[in-house]
């Protein structure tokens, strides 16, 4: 029996040094590392998911670079016509703020016959972007106005003149032109049939 208790005695003292050895409580107030992984997770929680990028899907999203904002109104006026060649008539085109297409027709010294259409927020938009873009901005720029392409003037082809209200522009001909100064002729040429083919301009058919 004393030699069992004195077993029991060595195994107490063993243990009691074993406890001694461990590190000591943390301080009030101080968390340990399970207590820190536990808050982290619920303020994450209360954040709501997040996605594999690390972003909240609520996260707002800003336009892309591309996106412009409808002006539905053109800033100033435009002109632009055909100049030149063998033709019985010449329809020069004026494009007034906010949405105005007007179109005069000189018949060779007859009278004159106009008519005038309000084009829409999608034409005028597009308008807007075209003379905007570099090559035509470029263009603007120049007091004298630069011709790009051939002239075939001479032997009665025509060219494409586009002037601002304050004289600034340019002229087309056949050839190798700037690519947003072409794109601005081919979008004009298209607002020019469009009213061509409207019913403001019946007369002129």
């Amino acid at each position: 029996m004393r030699a069992s208790a004195k077993c029991w005695l060595v195994v107490a003292v063993v243990c009691g040094a074993c406890g001694s050895s461990s590190m000591p409580p943390p301080p009030d107030g101080a968390t340990t590392g399970a207590d820190a992984t536990a808050a982290g997770a619920e303020a994450a929680a209360a954040d709501g998911p997040v996605d594999a990028g690390g972003s909240s899907p609520d996260a707002a999203v800003g336009p892309s670079p591309d996106v412009t904002a409808s002006g539905c109104t053109l800033d100033r006026s435009y002109e632009f016509y055909l100049d030149g060649g063998l033709r019985v008539f010449q329809d020069r085109s004026k494009l007034s703020p906010p949405r105005q297409h007007g179109l005069t027709r000189d018949r060779r010294g007859g009278t004159l016959q106009s008519c005038a259409r309000t084009f829409d927020c999608e034409t005028a938009d597009a308008l807007t972007r075209a003379i905007a873009h570099p090559d035509v901005a470029e263009a603007m720029k120049l007091a004298m106005p630069p011709h790009y392409g051939g002239d075939p003037r001479p032997v009665d082809g025509t060219i494409f003149l586009f002037r601002r209200d304050d004289g600034r522009g340019f002229s087309v001909g056949p050839g190798t032109v700037p690519a947003g100064v072409r794109a601005l002729e081919t979008l004009l040429n298209k607002v020019y049939e469009e009213s061509l083919a409207s019913p403001e301009c019946v007369a002129l058919r």
